[in-house]
């Protein structure tokens, strides 16, 4: 366990800042501005595969919703009428659910891609 501000054999890194103003100015000097933005293409490269993912599976969700909803809520309207768009909306609640449930499954899927984000901004 370190106890001090410095990480043994870092050439006097510091660990920790006393504001964000202090970080951004500190990390400039010693590592210049590649270290502002040191492992943002592994953000990047996580974040879109995440997107297509949830997007897909909310698409995929909601649609399935809409056909069960609609399937187990049949109107007794008269044969032949038009129907009235609100009958094709999704109750609110469905539509949580499925936003949820799509980003639960892209986060399950993509989230090695979110480890090793994590270990390159942090090394």
């Amino acid at each position: 366990v370190q106890s001090s501000n410095t990480a043994a054999g870092s050439n006097n890194m510091r660990l920790s800042y006393t504001s964000s103003w202090d970080a951004l100015v500190t990390i400039s000097k010693q590592e210049g501005l590649s270290g502002i933005y040191k492992g943002y293409g592994a953000t990047l490269a996580s974040f879109g595969p995440f997107s297509a993912l949830y997007f897909v599976f909310y698409e995929d969700l909601k649609s399935r919703s809409r056909e069960y909803y609609q399937f187990n809520n049949k109107s007794t309207s008269i044969v032949g009428s038009k129907k009235n768009k609100a009958e094709d909306d999704l109750p609110m609640p469905w539509i949580i659910g499925s936003s949820a449930t799509a980003g639960a499954l892209a986060s399950f899927l993509t989230s090695p891609l979110d480890m090793a984000k994590l270990r390159l901004q942090v090394q």
